[in-house]
This record gives structure tokens, sequence and C-alpha cells, in this order.
């Protein structure tokens, strides 16, 4: 039986996780998951899959750590 966790749940995870990664990292990691959801166009109906929502959810805990690099 798989889980799927909350995107509360995988906010706090990725945040974790990219407290751990340099502007340079989360750069790669945001246009890697960039060119991923250029796969999902927003306009078909597979675009909000569990999977989409977890690349949006990494991507804005690369941003979050990206804004906080620059403090």
């Amino acid at each position: 039986m798989q889980t799927t966790l909350s995107y509360t749940d995988m906010s706090k995870l990725y945040a974790t996780k990219a407290k751990q990664y340099t502007a340079a990292q989360c750069r790669a990691a945001i246009a890697d998951i960039d060119d991923t959801l250029a796969f999902y166009p927003a306009s078909t109906t597979v675009a909000m899959t569990p999977y989409v929502t977890k690349l949006f959810c990494e991507r804005d805990a690369m941003l979050d750590r990206l804004l906080a690099l620059r403090k």
C-alpha cells in the first residue's frame, strides 16, 4: 500500500533537502524540474498528477532556498 504525502508534508521534506543546497545546485534543480514540467502541458487533464504536484513542491523549496541565500 502506497501512502501519498500531503503538500504540506512534501513541502517540509523538500525544504529540509534544499537547506543543504548551494545557489548553483538550486538553479540546476529548478532547470531540471522545468525541463520535466515541459512534458506536462497545463492545458491537459494530467496537468496536476501527484508527480507534477511533487515537482512543483520541490521547485518551490528550491526557490525559497535561493531567496534565503540572498539575504
